[in-house]
């Protein structure tokens, strides 16, 4: 590669961008992942800045229309010269600009059902926010683009389940890496309550499907603790993001911070609430707000889903979890909000009130995504509890005074008292709070009884043969029901990869298998 990278830039994006030109020279298309904080959409205007050393034009997918303003504004910062295709943005088309920044669901409308302006010639397409823009028009999009011989990028934090959309994935640099560097800061997790989940039923990609008594129930129980803990840990009320667990629940923590004198704002996808006062959301007033966040005139914003990504908030300090959250990426994509580095911070603050730490380990932690990223999500948001039930990681502890949170030891970093026993406060279905000592993931009962392998294979078999469409972990557990114990995993007709027993039965190749 002769074009030089800028200066500015950190190690683990050099290491990241040379890697996807490389696959690319490779012929591959490549799902660059790094944490949030880490400047993807840095790494995209140098791949598009060397792109136009080499004579090549690109487009950028944004996935929510207040972004591309946004986005475009950015990569012009950077000497692009660059055009939008969106809708309401017509203002900005320029069809023979070398560099696009676009929304699909206007490709979608204008390229393939009425055909108004054709595609752009691009030899590089970055898709921004990959795990939010799994759908038929994207993958009609990259089939397009991959026919030409483009580059094809795509750019996320959590690339769970996206194995099936990319040839490679490339990670830039661990957690780790980023804080050493600069980029994002430790969080102090303090695990307030947690509901209890265990009746609750989750969709596909493991989010937790509350109806409103629960949510009502869940709620009621946490308002004062909110309160409470915002003040003691956040005393100098610096900016805030609150993720609540349904929209009007929302907009009623808005209207309570203001009742007490705090200044707050209501953000939804359309929506929002300042000063009191309801609003449409477009893009000027959603800049306002955020800048009235950096200013201090607002000292957070309440949302439900709205603050999960594309947040220009830099000086985020205290994160919120006011809901239980059952998706491991969105659990990351909501921390991630107040992880990245600013002068104003050398830390951050996140305030669980929904189990989010104990369900889906530390924010601090480096994940496995080369392993992860061929799972479906659902298995992902189940892993951590797993590798506990199965004794291949410890519970973390809550420590007993302060409440914060430690993946293990005898000292609580935060105040220092020693003590080898958790604490939870758990919110029943009622409401009402309980008391839990010691650690709540039971490990599985295993046994090897002399026909257990046979009771085993016999089932597999009948699943495979029956191409059942369920997982080897929900043979597992069916065999665990019928015989009142789980079987050790070495047993013959069993998964050799961990990855595997989240696949179905049917579709593991005999050889993966012992």
């Amino acid at each position: 590669m002769n074009y030089e990278l800028p200066s500015h830039l950190w190690e683990p994006q050099i290491r990241g961008i040379r890697e996807v030109i490389a696959r690319w020279m490779r012929g591959k298309s490549v799902c660059l992942q790094g944490p949030t904080g880490s400047g993807k959409t840095t790494q995209a205007s140098v791949l598009f800045q060397w792109a136009a050393s080499c004579g090549m034009k690109g487009i950028f997918y944004v996935n929510r229309r207040l972004l591309v303003q946004q986005t475009v504004d950015r990569f012009r910062k950077d000497g692009l010269e660059c055009a939008i295709r969106a809708a309401g943005l017509e203002h900005e088309f320029d069809l023979f600009a070398p560099f696009q920044v676009a929304s699909a669901d206007t490709e979608r409308a204008r390229c393939f059902k009425k055909e108004v302006w054709p595609f752009h010639d691009a030899q590089v397409v970055i898709i921004d926010e990959m795990h939010l823009q799994r759908t038929d028009t994207m993958k009609a999009l990259i089939k397009h683009y991959k026919s030409k011989g483009a580059m094809i990028v795509g750019l996320t934090a959590t690339p769970i389940g996206l194995s099936e959309w990319f040839d490679e994935l490339v990670v830039s640099g661990t957690l780790q890496e980023y804080r050493d560097c600069g980029a994002i800061v430790h969080a102090d997790v303090y695990s307030i309550g947690m509901p209890d989940m265990r009746k609750v039923k989750r969709n596909l990609s493991g989010e937790f499907v509350m109806d409103g008594e629960k949510k009502r129930a869940y709620t009621q129980s946490i308002v004062e603790d909110v309160f409470k803990m915002y003040g003691k840990h956040n005393p100098d009320g610096r900016p805030t993001m609150l993720f609540a667990p349904g929209v009007s629940e929302s907009v009623w923590f808005t209207e309570q911070f203001n009742k007490r004198g705090i200044p707050w704002a209501h953000v939804d996808a359309t929506d929002c609430v300042v000063d009191g006062e309801r609003r449409k959301l477009d893009i000027p007033t959603w800049i306002e707000i955020q800048d009235r966040v950096k200013d201090g005139s607002i000292k957070g914003i309440s949302n439900r889903f709205k603050c999960r990504e594309g947040l220009d908030i830099p000086s985020a300090y205290c994160a919120i979890l006011a809901t239980p959250i059952g998706s491991l990426a969105s659990y990351l994509q909501i921390v991630g909000r107040v992880l990245r580095s600013h002068p104003s911070k050398d830390r951050c603050v996140i305030l669980d009130h929904g189990g989010a730490y104990w369900r889906q380990g530390s924010p601090n932690d480096d994940r496995d995504w080369h392993e992860w990223w061929s799972l479906p999500e659902h298995a992902v948001s189940e892993m951590h509890q797993l590798k506990i039930r199965e004794k291949k990681k410890e519970e973390p502890i809550c420590c007993p005074t302060c409440q914060m949170e430690r993946t293990g030891g005898l000292e609580c970093p935060g105040c220092g008292h020693r003590s080898e026993k958790s604490r939870r406060m758990v919110i029943m279905e009622n409401g009402e709070m309980k008391q839990y000592d010691g650690k709540l993931v039971k490990p599985k009962f295993v046994k090897r009884e002399p026909n257990t392998e046979d009771i085993w294979t016999g089932m597999a078999h009948g699943w495979r043969r029956k191409k059942v469409d369920r997982t080897w972990n929900q043979l597992a557990g069916f065999f665990a029901h019928e015989n009142g114990y789980h079987p050790p995993k070495d047993l013959k007709m069993m998964p050799r990869k961990e990855e595997d027993w989240y696949r179905p039965v049917w579709a593991v190749d005999a050889c993966d298998l012992y």
